[in-house]
């Protein structure tokens, strides 16, 4: 694996397995049994871009409940008017 390579440009997996390697840093095989060698710097590049990834995707997340929080809200407010207008026209 070329220790110049672009985070961005890799392939992203889930590990069954992550061991100290003779010939390279860390050797990683991933649940389907397909093998690769990593550098600690190009693992490490990896491991950094996926849990900013997580954290990035977990802020959307939350900015979403938080939405639908304010929509169920206002729901509940135009039900509410709706009801009381139609006890009104009663």
């Amino acid at each position: 694996m070329e220790d110049k390579v672009s985070v961005t440009s890799l392939q992203h997996h889930i590990l069954a397995s992550l061991e100290a390697s003779p010939f390279y840093d860390l050797y990683a095989v991933d649940y389907n049994d397909n093998s690769e060698f990593y550098s600690f710097d190009t693992f490490r590049r990896l491991y950094n871009d996926a849990v900013e990834s997580m954290l990035h995707y977990r802020l959307i997340a939350l900015k979403q409940y938080s939405e639908i929080s304010e929509l169920h809200s206002r729901c509940h407010e135009l039900e509410c008017s709706i009801r009381e207008l139609s006890d009104i026209d009663d």
